[in-house]
């Protein structure tokens, strides 16, 4: 059984991915947060990334075995990864929160989704359940440094009420309570 897809016609026609649910049948659970015995998926994930995705996602050009150190660093406790899984059961899209060490009630997101997976709304739909995600451990204002090349990202934040904050040079976010609004036509 495949995932299930709401798809739409946007202004210019074209059909829009609005939602997938996350996992799929493939996975066997309806479960979207990774725990450390997901940290091979990720690693994998993360090491299928082209040069610019990698350097999108970590602000610089990163080897496969730094990819997996980093993953192996993931403070599982302090932090929330939220994955989307392909009807293979092969992790595509990753979203990670980790809060700041010098202030519990802030969080930091990183997103990466795979080449032939990109403007599906797979980063929408991540980001959005990263938000309950970071709201779980406490966080009350999420932050992403987000390249200016980075058109795709500095759009969808934008549409997900990210605003650029010059003091910190990168874009914020207040959550609120819960229920985020879907993303705008």
């Amino acid at each position: 059984m495949a995932p299930q897809v709401t798809i739409r016609h946007d202004s210019r026609n074209a059909l829009r991915l609005v939602h997938a649910q996350f996992f799929g049948a493939s996975r066997g659970s309806d479960r979207h947060v990774l725990g450390p015995s997901d940290e091979m998926d990720l690693v994998a994930h993360l090491q299928r990334l082209g040069e610019k995705g990698r350097f999108f996602r970590f602000h610089n050009s990163i080897q496969d075995a730094q990819i997996a150190r980093y993953c192996e660093s993931i403070p599982w406790s302090e932090s929330a990864v939220v994955g989307w899984f392909d009807d293979a059961g092969v992790l595509r899209g990753s979203c990670q929160v980790i809060t700041a060490a010098s202030d519990r009630g802030v969080g930091e997101f990183g997103v990466a989704v795979e080449r032939d997976f990109r403007r599906l709304g797979i980063a929408g739909c991540l980001l959005r359940q990263a938000f309950d995600e970071a709201r779980r451990l406490g966080i009350r204002r999420l932050i992403g440094h987000i390249l200016p090349e980075n058109r795709a990202m500095l759009s969808l934040s934008s549409r997900l009420g990210f605003r650029f904050n010059p003091e910190i040079e990168a874009y914020e976010k207040m959550l609120d309570g819960g229920g985020e609004a879907r993303l705008a036509a």
